[in-house]
């Protein structure tokens, strides 16, 4: 059968006007897709677990940098000690083995001593005293200097919330601390430990449940939603509840300063503001949780203690002297952020 010239006039002309739709449909759909992809991406270490409160704020943080970026900053959670333990940061993230990380601050004072400010046991009235002296501008840039030294750039605060001790036995008194083995971290826990009597014990979140229920450990400072996310009470039944500001610590959010001096200019803005904003909600969450983990602990059979202020008046007055070797050890730097600090007393 002969196929008339007009046909195949027209057959070919259909294929090339195909060919030509299909190749311009894979190549906008092609360039969507590099569109769609992030510009840089920061592994977000954490230490806690997921549906804590300190990991919704990294995930609120990273929804924030994601959305005002238009997806070109993208942040990866993971969360519970994947990627490195609280007390494996101070190398790894200087290193740039990760990108950004929620630090405990304590773990970071053998590399960074004047952050010991933040947990010097008896130094803060209480918790607004806390909040403004870290949130002035010239006690932040003494210690954002400190860490830049370090190779890290210091993004934002967040909040354990309340402070207890917890025990196998009861921790009522200084004499119940003489000869026990606590679990602390970094120098001035060290101390804060010692200077109740007790015998300091470092080690890694994720090892504390097996610890106490093991009693490699008799008992640790932590935290009341720690405590109830961590399953502690389980293994741990004695609560001595600490007033707020007496023995304070604070996580932080850090960024390697490598990796962030590589962003633009207005991504470091954008991250900068959500900083503030994530701060101030976590800020706001630790104090509800805080509320809501103690009426778990006492529904799980906790035996929740308050120290009365004749015993805590022994407990400060045995810790006076960690505030003076905290100033002879960080020297100028150190002395000026007391300053600081009494400023916003």
């Amino acid at each position: 059968m002969k196929i008339n010239n007009g046909f195949k006039f027209w057959w070919l002309s259909f294929l090339l006007t195909y060919s030509l739709c299909f190749s311009l449909n894979v190549y906008q759909t092609d360039a969507a897709s590099q569109s769609d992809k992030p510009e840089f991406v920061f592994r977000f270490a954490g230490n806690m677990p997921v549906g804590h409160y300190i990991t919704k704020t990294q995930e609120l943080y990273a929804r924030l940098v994601e959305e005002r970026t238009g997806g070109k900053v993208k942040l990866e959670i993971y969360p519970a000690g994947q990627l490195f333990s609280d007390k494996d940061l101070p190398r790894a993230l200087p290193s740039g083995a990760v990108d950004m990380a929620q630090v405990t601050a304590g773990v970071w004072t053998g590399l960074i001593p004047p952050l010991s400010i933040i947990e010097l046991p008896y130094f803060f009235k209480d918790h607004d005293h806390l909040y403004r002296a870290i949130d002035s501008l010239q006690f932040r840039q003494l210690l954002e200097a400190e860490f830049e030294k370090k190779g890290v750039k210091l993004l934002f605060w967040m909040d354990w919330g309340t402070a207890t001790f917890i025990g196998r036995k009861p921790l009522r008194t200084l004499e119940d601390f003489k000869g026990k083995r606590l679990r602390g971290h970094g120098e001035t826990q060290t101390e804060l430990m010692e200077a109740l009597g007790a015998a300091p014990v470092f080690m890694g979140a994720g090892e504390l449940y097996l610890a106490l229920q093991r009693g490699t450990i008799d008992g640790l400072l932590t935290t009341t939603c720690s405590v109830w996310d961590r399953k502690l009470y389980e293994v741990a039944r004695y609560y001595t509840h600490i007033p707020i500001g007496d023995v304070t610590s604070l996580p932080a959010v850090l960024v390697n300063l490598e990796k962030w001096k590589d962003l633009p200019a207005d991504y470091q803005g954008v991250m900068s503001v959500a900083a503030k904003e994530a701060q101030e909600w976590g800020y706001n969450q630790a104090r509800e949780s805080s509320e809501g983990c103690l009426r778990g602990l006492k529904e799980k059979g906790m035996e929740i203690y308050y120290l009365p202020d004749k015993e805590r008046q022994r407990w400060s007055d045995s810790c006076r002297p960690i505030l003076f070797r905290y100033i002879e050890r960080t020297g100028a730097t150190g002395k000026a952020l007391v300053e600081e600090a009494e400023k916003a007393r």
